[in-house]
């Protein structure tokens, strides 16, 4: 009986006792291996960075066991060969508790030239058979360059589809579903005017699109190409909102990839259109001038000139109905050379760029100024001119512009000096100056002549100054203006301020000895705000008549 007893006590203590220590040598079994890692067989970072985790009973773990445990497997003489450290797939095998890293490099082109570099710097080749098994599975998908679903961007921003089914093709054309998420409800998209932009990474072979207003009236169905070929959007005339239904198909008839997706986005039209630019010429004989003309500009003081070289001169824009326009004159003081000004104009976020070439004029460098015993010399001076300059530009300018067929040239052919020519006076040769714009002889074939109005336009000042004489000014329209000095003083019988002219009506007749004049000279001078300007470019077009083609 004692026997018995004892036994019985062993068995007791041995199931109380078995579970505490089957837990200590299980624990000292796992004690090398971290929680983290405990159930990881396999963890693979493809060249995308995207990281996939496998159990030790995964095809994906046996597959890469098998890899790096064959004994046959050579080393590679040509070390990487043609694959770069960023080809390589980060691979970290846990097997009995150990982690080994490796290096795998797979070309899907050529399955024979996949390698693998091991933890100590050797590498090896890869049975092509095994590489084909890889590159065929979905986790080379970083392999193929449209594993990637094609990415879609409504202006700038990129769109997600409300549906989509994509498939690509690996090395054996086993074809491999991509799981994509999707929206239910429409994207919104802003389209400000007509910067309307639509573009895929990949380009279906097939696009329609289905657009309908907020009242779910049809604007379009059909094809994109035909949208786009039958310009629709420029139908658009004011602020609305359309919904748009696009559908995008990518086939698979010579191609690694096929697909279809449906994207819905609310198109917001803010009827806005951005400003544009242009010259009405470009080129400009040195001296002259160009006009800057500017369409959709609401705010014109907000507009900003600035040109390389610098054009010495700051524009003043008129407004002209649904246009505005500036006059930018070329100082002949610019240079008598040609020269290629880079004109940047900057309004409301949007920045435009002008090219003007500038060519030399024609300029007489040395003519005498006949009968010139009668000018008065001493009226030449800095302040008379300053006064004159301020007689033309002081009265109010404004927004109409006169159009005039042509310009009017002075009567007879005495002409003692033309815009830009370098002038002696014959009796005092330190008096040299350069012509502002015509001087002429008032007389032809013995007769008084009659002083015209070189371009259509409105008197805006009449009277005398100490280095014009009775001088009177016509302004054109867009800050130009012509005058006209030496006058005779009955000139105030013919036209007074207020008075609206037609280029070729008379507006004096004879010159008066007052000012610099010799008393037989008129003169006759366009100018650009404080800033003469030559005249040759309108002796055929006239003013007003073409402001270049709008872009």
């Amino acid at each position: 009986m004692r026997g018995k007893k004892y036994i019985l006590y062993a068995v007791l203590a041995l199931v109380l006792t078995l579970p505490g220590v089957l837990s200590i040598i299980f624990f000292m079994m796992t004690d090398t291996i971290s929680d983290e890692n405990k159930n990881i067989s396999l963890e693979i970072t493809d060249t995308a960075g995207k990281t996939y985790l496998f159990e030790n009973t995964h095809d994906m773990s046996l597959l890469f066991y098998d890899i790096i445990g064959d004994d046959k497997k050579a080393l590679s003489d040509s070390g990487l060969g043609s694959f770069k450290e960023d080809d390589a797939f980060k691979v970290t095998v846990l097997k009995d508790g150990k982690k080994s890293y490796y290096d795998f490099f797979f070309d899907r082109t050529s399955p024979s030239a996949c390698i693998f570099r091991a933890e100590n710097g050797k590498i090896y080749k890869i049975k092509a058979d095994k590489a084909i098994e890889f590159i065929d599975s979905a986790y080379a998908a970083a392999l193929y360059p449209y594993s990637n679903v094609p990415q879609l961007v409504l202006n700038g921003h990129k769109a997600t589809p409300t549906d989509i089914k994509w498939e690509y093709y690996s090395y054996s054309s086993v074809r491999h579903s991509v799981d994509i998420p999707t929206l239910d409800a429409p994207m919104n998209i802003d389209m400000s005017f007509l910067n309307f932009s639509l573009a895929f990474s990949k380009s279906p072979d097939k696009m329609d699109i289905e657009i309908k207003d907020s009242l779910g009236r049809e604007f379009f169905k059909g094809s994109y190409a035909e949208f786009v070929v039958a310009g629709l959007f420029s139908k658009i005339t004011d602020s609305q909102n359309y919904v748009c239904t696009l559908n995008a198909v990518w086939n698979d008839i010579g191609s690694d990839c096929c697909g279809s997706a449906t994207y819905r986005f609310n198109l917001n039209v803010d009827f806005d259109p951005p400003g544009v630019f242009w010259l009405n010429a470009e080129t400009v004989e040195c001296g002259g001038f160009v006009i800057l003309s500017g369409k959709h500009i609401l705010d014109k003081d907000s507009i900003v000139v600035s040109s390389v070289p610098s054009l010495d001169y700051e524009p003043v824009f008129y407004e002209d109905g649904e246009y505005i326009r500036a006059i930018i004159p070329i100082k002949l003081s610019n240079g008598l050379e040609e020269i290629i000004y880079q004109i940047n104009i900057k309004y409301d976020g949007i920045s435009a760029d002008l090219t003007l070439k500038t060519t030399v004029p024609s300029l007489n460098s040395n003519r005498d100024y006949n009968h010139s015993s009668r000018v008065d010399t001493s009226v030449r001076t800095e302040q008379n001119l300053k006064e004159l300059s301020d007689f033309i530009t002081s009265s109010k300018y404004g927004n109409t512009v006169y159009k005039s067929s042509a310009f009017v040239s002075p009567p007879g052919s005495v002409i003692r000096a033309a815009f830009g020519d370098t002038v002696n006076n014959t009796s005092s040769r330190l008096d040299k100056f350069t012509s502002n714009g015509i001087a002429f002889y008032m007389y032809t074939d013995g007769k008084l002549s009659d002083v015209k109005a070189a371009l259509s336009g409105i008197v805006v000042a009449a009277g005398e100054t100490k280095y014009g004489g009775n001088t009177v000014v016509i302004e054109h329209g867009l800050g130009l203006r012509s005058v006209y000095y030496g006058l005779a003083a009955n000139y105030s019988g013919y036209v007074s301020v207020g008075n609206i002219v037609t280029e070729g009506q008379t507006i004096a007749r004879g010159s008066a000895k007052k000012g610099y004049t010799d008393g037989e000279t008129c003169y006759v001078e366009l100018w650009v705000g404080d800033t003469p300007v030559s005249y040759r470019a309108l002796m055929t077009t006239g003013f007003g008549n073409d402001y270049g083609k709008e872009p």
